[in-house]
Formats: structure tokens, sequence, C-alpha cells
């Protein structure tokens, strides 16, 4: 059924007629998309260098939502399940399912808090500088719907990092670590940190220290910009590098191991 001379090598439907490009001379050469056997495949032939044949989906309701809302929204208004590929309603009419949220999530980060306590003149969050009661954060709920809305979603997570802004000045801070230690569902957490509060907060780190030997299954995801003098300003602002060994060395000392995240 391939227009352009092509071989597909069991029954097919045909989506749509398109140009490529051959792997090997990478001249452009006409190409057909089938959808076969569950998934779709794109079919093609150099003149130079024979066929060639790939699959660019194993799953046709992700490809066909990828192919934009005019097309899903014509296939639901025939009776089909809203992916554009003409099947016989496999999903009500009106239904339309986001392939991402069907996936599983191996690593979910979940921003606690918008402020920091530095002024790094990289930011790329622009957090605004904040400690104390000048935070701007979620609360316990927020961040309790937000977590077990994903669970629900996802299934089981790997991971959950816990970020920001600067995590660890969130005034529940301990409170939402705790609830997502024992949370069933979630397998390890990573707290994204510039290490600051680490350093000079005694008390904060010592209560990291006993989590960590209770419960286990987090660590600090601390970031690093090199052993170098250059940069450390320009990136943050002042020269960290002697906060972060010390970050490093005192929560090591009590059991709370880190990853440097460049």
């Amino acid at each position: 059924m391939a227009n352009a001379g092509l071989t597909v090598l069991s029954p097919a439907k045909l989506v749509k007629q398109t140009t490529s490009r051959c792997p090997v001379c990478h001249a452009p050469i006409a190409a057909e998309v089938f959808d076969r056997d569950g998934e779709i495949v794109m079919a093609k032939r150099c003149p130079d260098h024979g066929p060639f044949e790939v699959v660019i989906a194993g799953d046709p309701r992700f490809y066909h939502l990828s192919r934009g809302a005019a097309e899903n929204a014509a296939a639901q208004n025939a009776g089909g399940c809203g992916s554009a590929c003409g099947c016989e309603a496999a999903e009500p009419a009106g239904t339309r399912r986001d392939p991402f949220e069907v996936l599983s999530t191996c690593v979910a980060l979940i921003e606690i808090v918008d402020s920091c306590n530095l002024t790094c003149p990289t930011c790329y969050a622009a957090s605004p500088w904040g400690v104390g009661d000048d935070v701007d954060c979620i609360g316990f709920e927020t961040f309790v719907e937000r977590v077990q809305g994903v669970v629900d979603r996802k299934g089981f997570l790997d991971v959950l990092q816990l970020t920001g802004g600067e995590p660890t000045i969130h005034p529940q801070f301990f409170d939402l670590l705790e609830w997502s230690l024992r949370h069933d569902q979630i397998g390890y957490v990573l707290i994204n940190t510039n290490a600051v509060r680490v350093a000079r907060d005694g008390t904060f780190r010592e209560r990291l220290g006993e989590l960590r030997r209770e419960a286990g299954g987090f660590e600090l995801y601390l970031q690093f910009d090199g052993p170098q003098l250059e940069g450390q300003v320009g990136l943050r602002g002042a020269d960290l590098r002697k906060i972060r060994r010390e970050a490093i060395d005192l929560a090591g000392a009590l059991g709370v191991p880190t990853t440097l995240a460049m």
C-alpha cells in the first residue's frame, strides 16, 4: 500500500507522506509514515542506498497526540479515541490524555520555597532574598497535595527532590522531610541546597543527622561550582568554598551523605 515504491512488510495504515533523509548520504528522500502492528513506522528508500525503515513511536496514541489539537479534536468528533488515529472509539469522545501523565517518573522535583538566603547574580529561578519570617513558601498541606498528586498519577517515585529557592529555609522543612521519608511510595529524598544553613546552623544540622540515623532515605544534593577561586563571586556573589567544605564535613560526620551538583 506504499505510494512511492516503498516496502512495508505487513498490513499497515498510511498516516502521512513526508520527506526524510537517507541515513547514509543524507540526501532528501520521500518517506511514508504507517500505523502498523501497534507502532508508528517510517519507511523510505534512497535510490543509491536502498530501503530503510524505523519505528518512530512505540505507542500510536503518543504519536497522534503530538500532532496537535486540531487533528485530535477532529478524531474526537468522529467518535474516535481523541488521538487522531482513526480507531474505533478506544476512549470516550472528548477525552484528552497527556502522554506524559501515563508515564512513570523516577525523579520528581517539588519547589517548596521561592525565597533564598543567597543573592546569586546568575540565579536561574530569580529567587528573592528572604529568611526568617520573610520566606515565600508553600504550606504543609499544599506540599502534601502536590506530592500525593504526582504519586497518584505516576505511582512509585524513586527520588523526590525538595528544591526552591533554598529549601532548607522553609519554616516547616522537617515536617515536609519527615512526611516524605514516611511515605511508602517515595524511595529516596534529595535536598537541593547551597549548604549555607547546613554549615552555619548546628541545631538544624543535628536534626538532619538524627533523621538520617532514624529513617535514612535522604542526602544533600549540594550546589558546587568547582574548587577554583575564579568564577565563585561571579556565580554566587561570594566565595562559598569554605562553607561548602564545612557543610560536607560536618554533615558527613553526622552520617548525612552528600552528592555534588555541578
